[in-house]
C-alpha cells in the first residue's frame, strides 16, 4: 500500500511539473521587455526607514516610496 501511494505522488509531482513548464512554453515572446537591468549608480538612493539600522540607504525600483 505505501508503495502506491509513493508511486501516486511521485505521478502527480511529475505530471504538475510537466504542465508548469508545457505552459510555460506556450506563451509567446513579447517585444517589450518585462524586466530591465539597473545599476546602482542609476537609482536614487533614499535614507532607509527607521526599522533598519542606521545609515542603511534604500532604492525604491517601482512606485511611491511615500
Amino acid at each position: 500500500m505505501q508503495m502506491a501511494k509513493t508511486i501516486s505522488y511521485v505521478a502527480l509531482t511529475v505530471c504538475l511539473i510537466g504542465g508548469f513548464m508545457v505552459s510555460a512554453a506556450a506563451q509567446p515572446a513579447s517585444d517589450k521587455a518585462d524586466h530591465i537591468m539597473a545599476t546602482p549608480d542609476a537609482v536614487k538612493w533614499l535614507d532607509a526607514p527607521p526599522s533598519l539600522p542606521a545609515g542603511a540607504k534604500w532604492a525604491p525600483l517601482e512606485g511611491d516610496p511615500t
